[in-house]
Protein backbone atom coordinates (compact mmCIF):
# COMPACT_ATOMS: atom_id res chain seq x y z
CA UNK A 1 0.00 0.00 0.00
CA UNK A 2 1.47 3.36 -1.02
CA UNK A 3 1.08 5.88 1.78
CA UNK A 4 2.84 8.68 -0.07
CA UNK A 5 3.00 9.40 -3.79
CA UNK A 6 6.79 9.10 -3.95
CA UNK A 7 9.57 7.86 -1.73
CA UNK A 8 11.33 11.22 -2.09
CA UNK A 9 8.55 13.42 -0.81
CA UNK A 10 9.97 16.50 0.84
CA UNK A 11 7.60 19.46 1.13
CA UNK A 12 4.51 17.28 1.05
CA UNK A 13 5.82 14.73 3.55
CA UNK A 14 7.03 16.98 6.31
CA UNK A 15 3.79 18.96 6.11
CA UNK A 16 1.91 15.65 6.16
CA UNK A 17 3.74 14.47 9.28
CA UNK A 18 3.00 17.75 11.04
CA UNK A 19 -0.69 17.44 10.20
CA UNK A 20 -0.76 13.78 11.25
CA UNK A 21 0.85 14.52 14.59
CA UNK A 22 -1.42 17.49 15.33
CA UNK A 23 -4.45 15.35 14.44
CA UNK A 24 -3.20 12.45 16.54
CA UNK A 25 -2.50 14.67 19.54
CA UNK A 26 -6.02 16.08 19.30
CA UNK A 27 -7.52 12.59 19.22
CA UNK A 28 -5.50 11.43 22.23
CA UNK A 29 -6.28 14.56 24.25
CA UNK A 30 -9.99 13.89 23.75
CA UNK A 31 -9.81 10.32 24.95
CA UNK A 32 -9.37 8.72 21.52
CA UNK A 33 -6.80 6.09 20.54
CA UNK A 34 -4.10 5.42 23.09
CA UNK A 35 -0.46 6.21 22.35
CA UNK A 36 1.06 3.57 20.07
CA UNK A 37 -2.13 1.47 19.82
CA UNK A 38 -2.43 -0.67 16.70
CA UNK A 39 1.31 -0.57 15.93
CA UNK A 40 2.93 -3.84 14.88
CA UNK A 41 6.50 -2.48 15.03
CA UNK A 42 8.69 -1.01 17.74
CA UNK A 43 10.93 2.02 17.38
CA UNK A 44 14.10 3.04 19.26
CA UNK A 45 13.73 5.93 21.70
CA UNK A 46 15.70 8.14 19.29
CA UNK A 47 14.93 7.36 15.64
CA UNK A 48 17.34 9.86 14.12
CA UNK A 49 19.71 12.70 14.89
CA UNK A 50 20.24 15.91 12.93
CA UNK A 51 23.30 17.98 13.82
CA UNK A 52 23.11 16.57 17.34
CA UNK A 53 19.38 17.27 17.68
CA UNK A 54 17.38 14.14 18.56
CA UNK A 55 14.20 13.08 16.80
CA UNK A 56 12.33 10.97 19.34
CA UNK A 57 10.12 8.03 18.56
CA UNK A 58 6.96 9.64 19.96
CA UNK A 59 6.43 11.99 17.01
CA UNK A 60 6.80 9.06 14.58
CA UNK A 61 4.57 6.76 16.66
CA UNK A 62 1.85 9.37 16.79
CA UNK A 63 1.99 10.02 13.06
CA UNK A 64 2.16 6.31 12.28
CA UNK A 65 -0.64 5.52 14.72
CA UNK A 66 -2.82 8.08 13.00
CA UNK A 67 -2.06 6.52 9.60
CA UNK A 68 -2.98 3.09 11.00
CA UNK A 69 -6.33 4.39 12.28
CA UNK A 70 -7.08 6.18 9.01
CA UNK A 71 -6.32 2.98 7.10
CA UNK A 72 -8.48 0.90 9.46
CA UNK A 73 -11.37 3.33 9.00
CA UNK A 74 -11.11 2.57 5.27
CA UNK A 75 -11.22 -1.18 5.95
CA UNK A 76 -7.50 -1.87 5.46
CA UNK A 77 -5.17 -3.14 8.21
CA UNK A 78 -1.54 -2.21 7.64
CA UNK A 79 0.89 -5.11 7.90
CA UNK A 80 4.13 -4.87 9.88
CA UNK A 81 6.13 -4.39 6.67
CA UNK A 82 3.78 -1.61 5.51
CA UNK A 83 4.06 0.08 8.90
CA UNK A 84 7.85 -0.18 8.74
CA UNK A 85 7.89 1.38 5.27
CA UNK A 86 5.58 4.17 6.42
CA UNK A 87 7.72 4.78 9.53
CA UNK A 88 10.83 5.17 7.37
CA UNK A 89 9.07 7.77 5.22
CA UNK A 90 7.85 9.62 8.30
CA UNK A 91 11.36 9.58 9.78
CA UNK A 92 12.74 10.89 6.48
CA UNK A 93 10.13 13.65 6.51
CA UNK A 94 10.88 14.45 10.16
CA UNK A 95 14.57 14.86 9.28
CA UNK A 96 13.70 17.31 6.51
CA UNK A 97 11.44 19.16 8.92
CA UNK A 98 14.19 19.31 11.55
CA UNK A 99 16.66 20.63 8.97
CA UNK A 100 14.29 23.47 8.11
CA UNK A 101 13.56 24.28 11.76
CA UNK A 102 17.28 24.38 12.53
CA UNK A 103 17.77 26.66 9.50
CA UNK A 104 14.97 28.93 10.75
CA UNK A 105 16.78 29.20 14.09
CA UNK A 106 20.06 29.97 12.32
CA UNK A 107 18.35 32.73 10.29
CA UNK A 108 16.70 34.18 13.39
CA UNK A 109 13.17 33.53 12.09
CA UNK A 110 10.53 33.55 14.81
CA UNK A 111 6.78 33.00 14.93
CA UNK A 112 4.65 34.39 17.73
CA UNK A 113 1.80 32.46 19.36
CA UNK A 114 -0.50 35.21 18.08
CA UNK A 115 0.53 34.51 14.45
CA UNK A 116 -0.12 30.78 14.88
CA UNK A 117 -3.50 31.46 16.50
CA UNK A 118 -4.53 33.98 13.85
CA UNK A 119 -3.66 31.67 10.94
CA UNK A 120 -4.75 28.50 12.78
CA UNK A 121 -1.48 26.93 11.67
CA UNK A 122 1.07 25.16 13.91
CA UNK A 123 4.06 27.38 14.65
CA UNK A 124 6.53 24.83 13.22
CA UNK A 125 4.78 24.87 9.85
CA UNK A 126 4.87 28.68 9.81
CA UNK A 127 8.59 28.56 10.61
CA UNK A 128 9.24 26.15 7.74
CA UNK A 129 7.18 28.23 5.32
CA UNK A 130 8.99 31.41 6.40
CA UNK A 131 12.36 29.71 5.92
CA UNK A 132 11.45 28.54 2.41
CA UNK A 133 10.15 32.01 1.57
CA UNK A 134 13.37 33.67 2.73
CA UNK A 135 15.77 31.12 1.24
CA UNK A 136 13.94 30.35 -2.01
CA UNK A 137 11.06 32.78 -2.48
CA UNK A 138 13.24 35.88 -2.19
CA UNK A 139 15.18 34.70 -5.27
CA UNK A 140 12.10 34.09 -7.43
CA UNK A 141 10.91 36.75 -9.87
CA UNK A 142 7.48 36.17 -11.41
CA UNK A 143 7.20 38.28 -14.56
CA UNK A 144 4.18 40.17 -15.78
CA UNK A 145 4.14 37.94 -18.86
CA UNK A 146 3.91 34.80 -16.71
CA UNK A 147 1.03 36.27 -14.74
CA UNK A 148 -0.85 37.37 -17.88
CA UNK A 149 -0.31 34.00 -19.58
CA UNK A 150 -1.65 32.13 -16.53
CA UNK A 151 -4.75 34.36 -16.49
CA UNK A 152 -5.38 33.84 -20.21
CA UNK A 153 -4.89 30.07 -20.01
CA UNK A 154 -7.06 29.57 -16.91
CA UNK A 155 -10.01 31.88 -17.45
CA UNK A 156 -12.50 29.28 -16.25
CA UNK A 157 -10.82 29.51 -12.86
CA UNK A 158 -11.51 33.25 -12.75
CA UNK A 159 -15.10 33.09 -13.95
CA UNK A 160 -17.55 33.38 -11.08
CA UNK A 161 -21.28 33.10 -10.69
CA UNK A 162 -23.51 35.97 -9.66
CA UNK A 163 -23.45 36.33 -5.88
CA UNK A 164 -25.52 38.11 -3.28
CA UNK A 165 -24.80 38.94 0.34
CA UNK A 166 -27.60 39.20 2.84
CA UNK A 167 -28.37 39.36 6.54
CA UNK A 168 -31.31 37.77 8.33
CA UNK A 169 -33.30 38.09 11.51
CA UNK A 170 -35.08 35.06 12.96
CA UNK A 171 -37.87 34.97 15.50
CA UNK A 172 -38.79 31.43 16.52
CA UNK A 173 -42.39 30.27 16.86
CA UNK A 174 -43.39 28.49 20.06
CA UNK A 175 -45.33 25.65 18.42
CA UNK A 176 -46.57 24.34 21.74
CA UNK A 177 -48.72 27.45 22.02
CA UNK A 178 -50.39 26.83 18.66
CA UNK A 179 -51.95 29.90 17.07
CA UNK A 180 -50.96 31.96 20.10
CA UNK A 181 -47.28 31.17 19.53
CA UNK A 182 -47.56 32.14 15.86
CA UNK A 183 -49.21 35.47 16.76
CA UNK A 184 -46.61 36.31 19.40
CA UNK A 185 -43.75 35.65 16.98
CA UNK A 186 -45.43 37.65 14.21
CA UNK A 187 -46.11 40.60 16.51
CA UNK A 188 -42.49 40.54 17.65
CA UNK A 189 -40.96 40.45 14.17
CA UNK A 190 -43.36 43.13 12.85
CA UNK A 191 -42.19 45.44 15.64
CA UNK A 192 -38.60 44.80 14.56
CA UNK A 193 -39.57 45.49 10.93
CA UNK A 194 -41.06 48.84 11.99
CA UNK A 195 -37.88 49.76 13.88
CA UNK A 196 -35.80 49.04 10.79
CA UNK A 197 -38.25 50.92 8.55
CA UNK A 198 -37.90 53.93 10.88
CA UNK A 199 -34.12 53.99 10.56
CA UNK A 200 -32.76 51.39 13.01
CA UNK A 201 -29.65 49.55 11.82
CA UNK A 202 -30.57 46.05 10.60
CA UNK A 203 -27.35 44.46 11.88
CA UNK A 204 -27.77 46.03 15.32
CA UNK A 205 -31.40 44.86 15.54
CA UNK A 206 -30.25 41.38 14.52
CA UNK A 207 -27.59 41.36 17.26
CA UNK A 208 -30.09 42.45 19.87
CA UNK A 209 -33.15 40.43 18.86
CA UNK A 210 -32.48 37.65 16.34
CA UNK A 211 -32.80 34.14 17.74
CA UNK A 212 -30.34 32.22 15.60
CA UNK A 213 -26.58 31.53 15.57
CA UNK A 214 -25.91 34.43 13.17
CA UNK A 215 -27.13 37.05 15.63
CA UNK A 216 -23.62 37.84 16.92
CA UNK A 217 -22.59 38.62 13.32
CA UNK A 218 -25.53 40.92 12.76
CA UNK A 219 -27.32 38.15 10.87
CA UNK A 220 -24.71 38.16 8.08
CA UNK A 221 -25.00 35.16 5.74
CA UNK A 222 -21.98 36.15 3.68
CA UNK A 223 -21.89 35.91 -0.12
CA UNK A 224 -23.66 33.02 -1.84
CA UNK A 225 -24.64 32.06 -5.39
CA UNK A 226 -27.94 30.74 -6.73
CA UNK A 227 -26.75 27.15 -6.44
CA UNK A 228 -25.54 27.51 -2.85
CA UNK A 229 -26.88 25.22 -0.15
CA UNK A 230 -29.13 27.78 1.53
CA UNK A 231 -32.94 27.74 1.70
CA UNK A 232 -34.58 28.48 -1.65
CA UNK A 233 -36.60 31.32 -0.15
CA UNK A 234 -33.36 32.99 1.01
CA UNK A 235 -32.09 32.93 -2.59
CA UNK A 236 -35.45 34.16 -3.88
CA UNK A 237 -35.29 37.37 -1.83
CA UNK A 238 -31.51 37.83 -2.04
CA UNK A 239 -31.47 37.84 -5.84
CA UNK A 240 -34.77 39.64 -6.44
CA UNK A 241 -34.34 42.58 -4.05
CA UNK A 242 -32.09 45.57 -4.64
CA UNK A 243 -29.05 46.16 -2.43
CA UNK A 244 -30.22 47.86 0.77
CA UNK A 245 -33.79 46.56 0.50
CA UNK A 246 -35.47 44.62 3.33
CA UNK A 247 -37.85 41.76 2.61
CA UNK A 248 -41.34 41.24 3.87
CA UNK A 249 -41.77 38.82 6.78
CA UNK A 250 -41.50 35.22 5.55
CA UNK A 251 -41.63 31.71 7.01
CA UNK A 252 -39.16 28.83 7.09
CA UNK A 253 -39.24 25.72 9.25
CA UNK A 254 -37.09 27.64 11.74
CA UNK A 255 -39.59 30.46 12.26
CA UNK A 256 -40.26 33.96 10.95
CA UNK A 257 -37.60 35.94 9.09
CA UNK A 258 -36.63 39.34 7.78
CA UNK A 259 -33.82 39.64 5.23
CA UNK A 260 -31.74 42.60 4.10
CA UNK A 261 -29.66 42.44 0.91
CA UNK A 262 -26.32 44.07 1.70
CA UNK A 263 -24.23 43.56 -1.46
CA UNK A 264 -24.10 41.87 -4.87
CA UNK A 265 -21.35 40.69 -7.18
CA UNK A 266 -22.12 40.24 -10.86
CA UNK A 267 -21.21 36.97 -12.54
CA UNK A 268 -18.65 36.71 -15.32
CA UNK A 269 -14.91 36.84 -15.77
CA UNK A 270 -13.09 38.55 -12.92
CA UNK A 271 -10.90 41.41 -14.25
CA UNK A 272 -7.19 40.71 -14.67
CA UNK A 273 -6.24 43.66 -12.44
CA UNK A 274 -8.26 42.14 -9.61
CA UNK A 275 -6.66 38.70 -9.95
CA UNK A 276 -3.02 39.41 -10.82
CA UNK A 277 -1.86 39.69 -7.20
CA UNK A 278 -3.25 36.26 -6.29
CA UNK A 279 -1.88 34.76 -9.52
CA UNK A 280 1.60 36.02 -8.67
CA UNK A 281 1.37 34.42 -5.21
CA UNK A 282 0.16 31.13 -6.74
CA UNK A 283 2.97 31.00 -9.30
CA UNK A 284 5.54 31.86 -6.66
CA UNK A 285 4.23 29.16 -4.31
CA UNK A 286 4.42 26.56 -7.09
CA UNK A 287 7.99 27.57 -7.89
CA UNK A 288 8.97 27.34 -4.22
CA UNK A 289 7.48 23.83 -4.08
CA UNK A 290 9.43 22.84 -7.20
CA UNK A 291 12.74 24.07 -5.81
CA UNK A 292 12.28 22.83 -2.23
CA UNK A 293 13.47 19.20 -2.71
CA UNK A 294 16.80 20.42 -4.08
CA UNK A 295 17.14 22.97 -1.28
CA UNK A 296 16.45 20.36 1.43
CA UNK A 297 18.88 17.92 -0.18
CA UNK A 298 21.55 20.65 -0.07
CA UNK A 299 20.85 21.12 3.65
CA UNK A 300 21.20 17.36 4.17
CA UNK A 301 24.59 17.27 2.47
CA UNK A 302 25.91 19.92 4.83
CA UNK A 303 24.33 18.38 7.94
CA UNK A 304 25.33 15.43 10.10
CA UNK A 305 22.35 13.06 9.86
CA UNK A 306 22.18 9.69 11.59
CA UNK A 307 19.22 7.29 11.32
CA UNK A 308 18.72 4.52 13.88
CA UNK A 309 15.77 2.65 12.35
Amino acid sequence: MSLFKTTKCHVQCFLVIAALVVSAQTAYSHGGAKHGSGLAISLPEVVAQVNGSDIGKKIIEKGLGNLVHISEDKGKKLSASEQKSAAKKLIDAAIDRELLLLKAKELGIKVSPEQAMKTRTPANILLMEATLEKEIGSKINITGTQIKDFYEQNQKQFTRKEQARASIILIKVNKRRGAGGEKEAKDQILKLADKIKNGADFALVAKESSQDSLASRGGDLGFFSKDARVPAIFKKYAFSLEVGAVSEVFHTRHGLHLMKVTAKKPGGLSPFEQEKGNIEKTLKRKEIEKRTPGYVQALRKKAKVQIYF
